[in-house]
């Protein structure tokens, strides 16, 4: 199964993305597979990453390198709620998968806590699959999320 177009997207995921890019136009709107998650995605020029949740209304930015050295681009300490995203960049780059950076909204109906960043990181890992041209499904992205959890979050 792949990521699919979702047209009745939640609309505190619309007003996020206009909140966090008031001036851009999303280049795709997913909904992760097996999850009440969607994502409003922008490609980058460079390999920065700007990850928003609408539900929580906070972002974070990072670089494959910064998340490395487990901090964000302003060289402050990756914030709790983005461990799953910055594991799971961590991850997929050291496995090799090529994908440009990108600017993410997501948003959905995943509960809080440790759940939902885990369901973030789900998300998150399907974009980077999504454009690196790279079929992924649900069992695909929850054994990414669980070699994140095991090997770079946390807890």
């Amino acid at each position: 199964m792949t990521p699919i177009a979702q047209i009745d997207v939640p609309l505190h995921l619309l007003a996020g993305f206009a909140q966090f890019h008031p001036d851009s136009t999303p280049e795709h709107v997913l909904q992760v597979p097996g999850r009440a998650l969607w994502a409003v995605v922008l490609s980058r020029k460079d390999a920065h990453f700007h990850v928003a949740s609408a539900d929580i209304g906070l972002r974070t930015s990072f670089s494959y390198q910064t998340v490395k050295r487990g901090c964000t681009l302003l060289r402050r300490p990756l914030p709790n709620w983005a461990r799953y995203t910055a594991g799971m960049l961590r991850y997929l780059r050291d496995t090799g998968l090529d994908f440009p950076g990108f600017d993410i909204v997501l948003a959905g109906d995943e509960g809080s806590g440790a759940r939902y960043e885990y369901t973030l990181g789900q998300g998150f890992g399907m974009v980077c699959y999504t454009l690196a041209g790279v079929a992924c499904g649900e069992a695909k992205l929850r054994d990414a999320a669980d070699h994140v959890r095991r090997e770079y979050v946390r807890t």
